[in-house]
């Protein structure tokens, strides 16, 4: 027992274990414990020495070398004497390691993939590919190895137009009689819409001199309720009435005047639309013809 010691080697410690009394065996267990928490220490406080942590190598702790870089030589005698090296053209390494060899950059030129280069590789990161133009990633993940040509649409038009990571939608398709009726209804609203221009055209001229067959048209109750909307004052209102007792011509016409020089060049045209959402359709068709008979006698054959 002299000769095996407590300060012997861990070899001779086991060599002599069938000697140690109950409480040598414990004193053993605890300098066990005692030397392999100052082994930890060590490399801890060894660990703090390298900007990138250590990694282990022949029962040796080593720096790692930075990011872009890989390990040329394992260090020897101690934590710093290893040396790191740049990455080789198309490989990279994008974390610190205790590797001799970096990663292989990604390939954006493989035959039929319809990818191309997104960023460069370079010795801290890795290539990144995207999909060619009119290609789309049916994976939808940026990190695709395989694009598909997008899809054509025809005379249905384009829903939603085609990316990198979806393909193009299209509008639900329109065929035969349906796609012909769609055809004639949009023919028929652009003439709607162009025989409405000419409207207006004549609503913006003057329209002085058909105030008395407008009067006429429109009559007294509903200029008044025009006159109303228009926000003209109930005095201006009854003054126009009581200036012409029993005479609703007159009343209509003097109100019509008043509300003509408040809304301007535009009178016309708002008198119609004022009719319209009163839903006084007719009165609004008559007045309008009188409008266009009056500027265009092309007009006399309209029907309204």
């Amino acid at each position: 027992r002299a000769q095996c010691g407590i300060n012997g080697l861990w070899h001779n410690l086991e060599r002599c274990w069938f000697v140690f009394t109950q409480r040598e065996e414990r004193l053993y267990l605890l300098l066990r414990t005692l030397i392999s928490s100052l082994f930890l220490i060590i490399a801890l406080a060894r660990s703090h020495e390298c900007v990138d942590g250590t990694y282990r190598h022949d029962g040796r702790y080593c720096c790692r070398c930075g990011v872009g870089l890989r390990v040329d030589e394992h260090c020897t005698e101690n934590l710093g004497n290893g040396k790191c090296e740049s990455c080789p053209d198309e490989t990279y390494s994008s974390e610190p390691n205790g590797q001799t060899f970096c990663e292989p950059c990604t390939s954006c030129s493989q035959p039929n993939d319809n990818l191309e280069v997104a960023e460069n590789c370079s010795p801290a990161s890795n290539r990144r590919c995207q999909c060619q133009k009119d290609h789309y990633c049916a994976s939808g993940t940026e990190n695709c190895r395989l694009c598909h040509p997008c899809n054509k649409c025809g005379a249905e038009g384009i829903k939603v137009e085609c990316t990198g990571n979806n393909n193009t939608v299209c509008n639900d398709k329109i065929e035969g009689k349906a796609y012909l009726s769609a055809t004639i209804c949009h023919v028929l609203c652009c003439i709607n819409w162009n025989l409405s221009c000419l409207s207006l055209y004549f609503l913006e001229r003057d329209i002085g001199p058909l105030l008395p067959d407008i009067a006429k048209v429109i009559g007294w109750r509903n200029m008044r309720d025009v006159a109303m909307r228009s926000s003209i004052l109930d005095t201006v209102i009854e003054s126009c009435r009581l200036n012409h007792p029993g005479d609703t011509q007159e009343q209509t016409l003097e109100l019509l005047k008043t509300w003509v020089e408040k809304e301007g060049s535009d009178a016309g045209k708002k008198l119609v639309e004022c009719l319209r959402k009163s839903h006084k359709n007719t009165k609004a068709k008559k007045i309008l013809y009188h409008l266009e008979h009056c500027h265009n006698p092309v007009f006399l054959g309209t029907n309204f």
